[in-house]
């Protein structure tokens, strides 16, 4: 897996205040930012930032937004523990200041005229988001598809976004997925690797982004090969696990790796 190619960009900490403040599930919260003079922040679709609000030390969160767009957005999902990621969804309003510091992250968008296969899991969402969004802006751009896999519909929180590219995008797939075994059958069921595997039976052509938590990842990697996909053109930055994150939040000293 193709996750170790030197970074693009020299990161650097910035100003930044938030703009919106949008709750799409009763845990998680998309922010969106500018810089201070509403200068630009230098990123490739599909790599992350820290951010750090207060006294709280900074955690890395992706970036949701497409290069050149007016803001930097992010998706933030409260641990429910008391640290940065509960305060980020719960404290900030239109005017809240915060410092970002990046970009950072390997599983950036390599563009090209490969097709694109884009797989996330739950909040991974956020940087596929990115890179299908830098993707199909690019003129006579690749065949692409997006398997999203959710426990349940209501995490869907992007679902009429994709749905409304691929009315603008006839080349741009969408594919829903839910692990619920209860849910309405209207619906995929399963797996984002088994659903591809209903789909596909070779991938070798494809450029291929992964994310979402790293247990996630860890069991599509072994199914993505045996469909024959190419391991240099699968590129994932892998989400730390829950306890992870939430022995970051609740830390009162360092900086989030």
């Amino acid at each position: 897996m193709n996750d170790k190619t030197t970074a693009p960009d020299t990161p650097a900490a910035l100003h930044a205040r938030i703009v919106s403040v949008e709750d799409v599930m009763s845990d998680t919260r998309i922010l969106r930012l500018e810089l201070a003079q509403r200068q630009p922040f230098k990123f490739r679709a599909g790599q992350y930032a820290h951010l750090r609000l207060g006294d709280w030390p900074a955690r890395p969160y992706s970036i949701a937004s497409a290069p050149g767009d007016d803001f930097i957005e992010f998706h933030i999902r409260s641990a429910g523990q008391g640290g940065l990621s509960d305060a980020l969804t719960s404290e900030t309003r239109p005017g809240s200041e915060i410092i970002i510091e990046g970009p950072f992250g390997h599983s950036y968008w390599r563009g090209g005229a490969r097709p694109l296969l884009a797989l996330a899991g739950g909040l991974g969402v956020a940087p596929v988001k990115s890179i299908l969004e830098a993707h199909l802006a690019t003129a006579g751009a690749a065949p692409c598809h997006l398997y999203w896999g959710v426990r349940s519909e209501e995490q869907l929180y992007l679902d009429r976004h994709f749905r409304v590219l691929g009315q603008k995008h006839p080349h741009f797939s969408y594919i829903p997925v839910l692990s619920d075994a209860a849910v309405d059958a209207r619906l995929r069921r399963g797996f984002v690797s088994d659903a591809l595997a209903e789909d596909f039976s070779h991938i070798g052509d494809f450029d291929i982004y992964l994310a979402g938590p790293p247990p996630m990842v860890a069991a599509t990697l072994p199914a993505l090969l045996d469909l024959g996909a190419d391991k240099e053109r699968i590129f994932s930055d892998a989400w730390q696990s829950k306890e992870a994150t939430v022995k970051e939040d609740t830390a009162k000293e360092g900086k989030a790796p």
